[in-house]
């Protein structure tokens, strides 16, 4: 059983810092990975697009512009480090080790707040926004020893920065469920209209007319089908993947609020589904990074 009090240096407080720690490593590794994946996704349904447009430019190359994901990657990274901060602060040299994450937490905020606007993550803006609060807050708290009163205090901008990032992938709600706004529904979008005429064709996994087909005809047809089954291999398993990382980051911020509260039995459970989660959020970098 948890210390009822997750802070100072409670084993319960050590183990729950230390998992909300790496959990939010892997997703950090996991959402990067998964929104450059969404570029490549995407790209072909961007080139067709194209083609009916009077003028095209770099814009229009991809879902994400390279600085949107520079500043997802950097609003990740500061939830890094003030996670690394609240573990160190369950440490044996928790002062120094504390000070540091905080300062390392404040130079990510400062190169954030020159980061462009997200296009397509219409709530990133607001977590931006949330985390140099959550910078704010731990340079007043730096000095504190008690892991679980600085959660506490942290948590609304922790739960802001969460909940604005699963927002633009396109969720909404806990357990979140899919919204018609955000990164996956522009890319469910793009896909089904790139490809209205192939899961026309292939309804079924079958070859729509292949019994009056000549031979040529008949080969020609296989190899597209083959084709279009690698094509939605591959948007099945992204879309998989979106929703496996907006579930760990769920399980992430109600481990948060778990851990700022002093209900030893809900942190428990919570921080069990979060570590649980890992599994599948680490698969995602895996699979998204391998050669």
């Amino acid at each position: 059983m948890l210390a009822v009090l997750l802070g100072g240096c409670a084993t319960g407080g050590i183990q729950n810092t230390d998992a909300l720690q790496q959990a939010m490593d892997a997703n950090h590794k996991a959402a990067v990975s998964v929104l450059k994946r969404a570029n490549e996704e995407d790209l072909p349904y961007r080139i067709e697009d194209g083609l009916t447009r009077s003028a095209f430019s770099a814009d229009d190359l991809s879902l994400l512009a390279p600085a949107d994901i520079d500043s997802w990657d950097k609003i990740l990274g500061a939830l890094d480090s003030y996670c690394g901060a609240l573990s160190c602060l369950t440490s044996p040299k928790a002062s120094g080790d504390f000070s540091t994450a905080c300062e390392g937490l404040g130079s990510k905020v400062g190169a954030l707040a020159k980061a462009g606007g997200i296009k397509t993550g219409t709530k990133v803006s607001a977590a931006e926004t949330a985390v140099t609060e959550l910078g704010s807050l731990l340079m007043r708290y730096k000095g504190d020893s008690d892991a679980r009163l600085v959660a506490e205090k942290a948590d609304p901008s922790f739960q802001k920065v969460v909940g604005s990032l699963i927002e633009a992938f396109g969720f909404e709600g806990s357990p979140p469920a899919p919204s018609p706004h955000g990164i996956l529904a522009t890319y469910e979008l793009d896909f089904s209209v790139g490809t209205a005429m192939e899961a026309k064709k292939f309804k079924g996994g079958e070859i729509e007319g292949f019994a009056a087909m000549g031979d040529d005809q008949k080969r020609a047809s296989i190899r597209a089908l083959l084709s279009w089954l690698k094509v939605k291999q591959d948007h099945d398993e992204f879309v998989a993947s979106v929703r496996t990382l907006v579930t760990a980051l769920d399980k992430a911020r109600l481990a948060h609020a778990a851990l700022a509260s002093r209900d030893a039995a809900n942190a428990s459970a919570a921080f069990a589904q979060l570590q649980a989660e890992m599994k599948n959020v680490q698969a995602i970098y895996q699979q998204f990074t391998k050669g």
